[in-house]
């Protein structure tokens, strides 16, 4: 049985009843057959996770993008106002923002 975890639930993705069969020899400690399925099964959660992963990379660079794109226009907009901006940390001190 081969089984993962899925929105704080465990299901289960492939499943193989071995009974005892000629199919495998004697020195075989597990049959081929359920471990050949059970790399399929897993393949396939690979495979998944791989497309899903690749998504929310994909997701994540068009956010990074986004946002990088909306910091450039406010400092665009905050440098062409005719007044003293500034952004100060108020533990630090440190200056964090002024404009030009």
């Amino acid at each position: 049985m081969v089984l993962h975890e899925e929105d704080k639930t465990i299901k289960i993705a492939g499943m193989h009843v071995s009974l005892p069969t000629n199919e495998h020899s004697k020195n075989e400690s597990f049959p081929l057959k359920e471990l050949e399925e059970r790399e399929q099964v897993l393949n396939r959660m690979v495979g998944e996770k791989t497309k899903s992963l690749q998504q929310d990379l994909r997701d994540c660079k068009q956010v990074e993008e986004e946002l990088q794109q909306a910091h450039r226009i406010l400092n665009i907009i905050l440098d062409n106002i005719d007044a003293i901006i500034y952004v100060i940390d108020m533990h630090t001190y440190e200056i964090l923002f002024i404009n030009n």
